[in-house]
């Protein structure tokens, strides 16, 4: 009977000892992240965004865990953790286009979690890359822009081409959408003969929040049939 005691005693403390090591091996917990822009909304991971200055914010279900922000734009940073609701948040000025920010939350037995978040940063209006002419089924001209544009911008530019000499030729151009960023344009009559022309797009923006970036309202892009 002594023997029965000592055995279920041995068992529990095993349990114990046993439950007490998984719980110092489980680390903290990362949940509701979320971002968002001094200028607008803006999503973590996909979306770009032309805010100055943006916070990342969320939980942590170790309220008295520890977080070490880390970003090119600001370098390492403690991030300060509420010990009432484990909430968090971390606000930097991310530098132009990809912002790869690491948070690594730490418990008091040492254990660790990293998450790794991308935050796009655009403020530069789209430029034309280049200009070319199809003529099958119609005469259109093939606008490819160098990033993706707001289709709603597009909508209402005034396309235009004009010659070398700056005398107007054709305008305004219908446009459409056709890929992220190219536009086709369809001419008035008959195709472009060879020569220089000088091509127009003022207004047209890119997809960045809240409301894209603009080119100037004097943009032009040179280019040449052949």
């Amino acid at each position: 009977m002594r023997s029965l005691s000592l055995f279920l005693s041995l068992l529990c403390i095993f349990a114990l000892v046993a439950c007490g090591s998984e719980e110092e091996l489980i680390p903290p917990v990362f949940s509701n992240i979320t971002a968002s822009g001094s200028l607008g909304s803006t999503t973590i991971l996909t979306t770009p965004s032309q805010d100055p200055g943006v916070t990342i914010s969320g939980n942590i279900d170790d309220f008295a865990a520890t977080i070490v922000a880390n970003s090119t734009a600001s370098g390492e940073v403690a991030v300060a953790v509420d010990s009432s609701d484990g909430s968090w948040s971390f606000l930097f000025s991310p530098l132009e286009d990809v912002n790869i920010v690491s948070f690594t939350a730490s418990d008091k037995r040492g254990n660790l979690n990293q998450i790794f978040l991308t935050v796009f940063h655009d403020t530069t209006a789209p430029l034309v890359a280049v200009v070319t002419q199809s003529v099958d089924p119609s005469p259109q001209l093939v606008v490819t822009f160098n990033e993706a544009l707001l289709e709603s911008s597009l909508a209402t530019a005034p396309f235009s081409v004009v010659n070398a000499d700056n005398t107007p030729l054709i305008g305004p151009l219908t446009g459409a959408l056709t890929t992220f960023n190219t536009v086709t344009l369809t001419l008035d009559g008959a195709a472009l003969p060879p020569g220089n022309y000088r091509l127009n797009c003022p207004e047209v923006r890119d997809i960045a929040t809240p409301d894209g970036n603009s080119i100037a309202a004097d943009y032009f892009f040179d280019f040449t049939i052949q």
